[in-house]
């Protein structure tokens, strides 16, 4: 948390608030988008190593090697679209960015892309560790990837300024990435794999599409939400995304663990037979999840308005510090629901529902774009976590 946490306050203090960042966080959402979609073959890898795993190593460690292949083949041609499409696609997403800025993020968004090629493998990698009873190894190779960027952050910014924050970004991730191989070759001597059966990966992109798809017509939300501020003014668009990592960097510190845990135990659980247990798997998570999202909510709360203004200085003014922390508030109720949905939806992912999760997602982002279509113009940018709460609760009630 305190690494993820300080490359965001970095690039705020080192880049401020203004219309070149806005264009930064345009460029990252679409990167954003395009990660996830490199996954709508192997978003089930996870189920489909356990199971194999439960017969044996030797049919698990082909599945691992031939996604691997495949993961990286697909990034690679995501990559390659998203440098050449860079400019129709900015100026989708964000057309309230000037054209001067727009142009200033094609070349972020080319940096950005390049790490396209390993997202969806880190993925695998950490799914592959988790399946092993691993569960804090990918979380160190993050933490190393956080603290590359930084470094390549403070090394670069003052000469590519806010394009240093994806050079860092792409290399931070790249590094994780590596690390991860290197580890995962030498603790069980297994890695990329060619092989001309391409074993079960037909059987695996049946279960993994329609969950991944549904996962990604909900990640739509953020292009809504980018879109929508970005008319709001030089500046919103990077208030909104400040508060908003934060608020996701807690989230994800106090529900992620618990969350991966609960996929794994019922993943297994689904392959050996054992489903009466999941119930009170969910419940604990749950409980585990609020507690522990509560504590840490508070405690940044807490902490925001002094230590925004430590580490921030003069390069973010005081109203944006203050909005930024009015805005990380206004995202706590929507994360509570998302705190309780996320442990459905991993149980739902173990069961290989993914049908299900494409449905509820196109009905809660159908309901999200109409709300912001509809919203008074006073509420500003206040109408965006209003409108995902609203969303996020039909989510849940579905």
């Amino acid at each position: 948390l305190a690494t993820s946490v300080g490359f965001q306050l970095a690039v705020a203090r080192e880049i401020g608030v203004n219309a070149r960042t806005d264009a930064y966080f345009a460029a990252l959402t679409i990167q954003v988008l395009l990660a996830g979609a490199t996954g709508l073959v192997f978003e089930t890898f996870l189920q489909s190593y356990t199971d194999r795993l439960s017969r044996g190593r030797v049919a698990a460690d082909r599945l691992y090697g031939v996604s691997l292949s495949c993961s990286t083949a697909l990034g690679a041609v995501f990559a390659l679209a998203s440098i050449l499409l860079a400019r129709p696609l900015l100026r989708l997403v964000a057309p309230g960015v000037s054209e001067v800025d727009r142009a200033a993020a094609v070349p972020m968004l080319a940096v950005l892309s390049v790490g396209l090629i390993w997202a969806r493998a880190t993925i695998i990698n950490g799914a592959f560790l988790n399946a092993h009873a691993m569960y804090a190894a990918p979380y160190g190779f993050a933490i190393l990837g956080q603290v590359g960027a930084l470094g390549i952050l403070f090394l670069s910014v003052r000469r590519w300024n806010v394009l240093a924050a994806a050079i860092a970004l792409m290399a931070g991730s790249f590094l994780t990435w590596t690390a991860q191989q290197i580890y995962i070759w030498c603790r069980f001597r297994t890695g990329f794999r060619l092989d001309a059966r391409w074993p079960d990966l037909a059987g695996m992109s049946k279960t993994s599409f329609p969950l991944r798809l549904g996962h990604q017509v909900w990640s739509l939300r953020d292009v809504l939400t980018t879109n929508v501020l970005s008319h709001g003014g030089p500046g919103i668009l990077s208030v909104f995304n400040y508060a908003a990592r934060i608020m996701s960097l807690v989230f994800t510190l106090a529900s992620a663990p618990e969350l991966q845990v609960l996929q794994a135990r019922a993943s297994r659980m689904c392959a050996f037979g054992e489903r009466r247990g999941i119930a009170s798997l969910l419940r604990l998570a749950i409980v585990r999840n609020l507690v522990v999202f509560s504590a840490g909510v508070a405690a940044t709360a807490a902490l925001l308005p002094s230590g925004l203004s430590r580490m921030l200085g003069a390069a973010v003014a005081p109203s944006e510090r203050a909005m930024i922390i009015w805005l990380f508030l206004a995202l706590v109720p929507v994360h509570v629901i998302l705190n309780v949905e996320s442990a459905y939806v991993q149980v739902v992912i173990a069961l290989k529902r993914g049908s299900l999760v494409l449905v509820v997602a196109a009905g809660c982002l159908a309901l999200y774009a109409l709300l912001l279509a509809v919203r008074p113009a006073a509420w500003g940018v206040w109408a965006v976590p209003l409108s995902l709460c609203a969303a996020q609760i039909a989510n849940l009630f579905i």
